[in-house]
């Protein structure tokens, strides 16, 4: 289904209609991979289908977005720097899953939901997720705060001095 989604999308002349069906491309995919074995083969070929169709989606709608590999430890951390046009404060949500997740899903639950908003987004995986997981075999690790500060470090690129982070500990204050 994601294969002919994803065909069929690509061939459409609206940007709105390609962009949202290679994003339903990618997302079919990516839900049926999760389900896969972790030594099963077809495991990568899916990640980077879900990965393609993602970010291709994301450039028909017009989203801005800044797909980074940081230096982790001896890896490289995939973030996801989402800009929206509405911001007036430069605020920023960081945002990372749980478990197995990865950036790209990330957007449909909160990173579409940010931008729309007015908040800058930045999604970003750490060991046990998406590329780390898949492509270096990275589990998790208890020391979530060694990612966390690559994350946060990354965002020096993204901002300019001053601009909000929120998370659980700094919660939304009202505008």
């Amino acid at each position: 289904l994601a294969e002919a989604v994803a065909h069929r999308g690509s061939a459409l002349l609206d940007p709105v209609s390609r962009g949202k069906a290679l994003l339903r491309a990618s997302n079919y995919r990516r839900t049926a991979e999760f389900f896969l074995a972790p030594e099963d083969p077809r495991r990568i070929d899916s990640y980077q289908f879900c990965q393609e169709n993602f970010y291709a989606g994301l450039t028909c709608l017009g989203v801005d977005f800044t797909r980074s590999r940081v230096q982790y430890e001896d890896a490289e951390m995939e973030t996801i720097f989402l800009r929206s046009p509405a911001s007036e404060n430069n605020d920023v949500l960081v945002v990372h899953g749980g478990f197995d997740s990865t950036p790209e899903e990330l957007y449909f639950t909160i990173g579409a939901a940010a931008i729309e908003r007015g908040y800058h987004a930045l999604i970003w995986e750490g060991p046990g997720q998406g590329n780390l997981l898949r492509r270096y075999g990275r589990p998790f690790t208890h020391e979530w705060e060694k990612p966390v500060s690559v994350a946060l470090d990354s965002l020096t690129t993204h901002c300019t001095p001053g601009a909000v982070l929120f998370s659980p500990r700094h919660p939304f204050r009202s505008r």
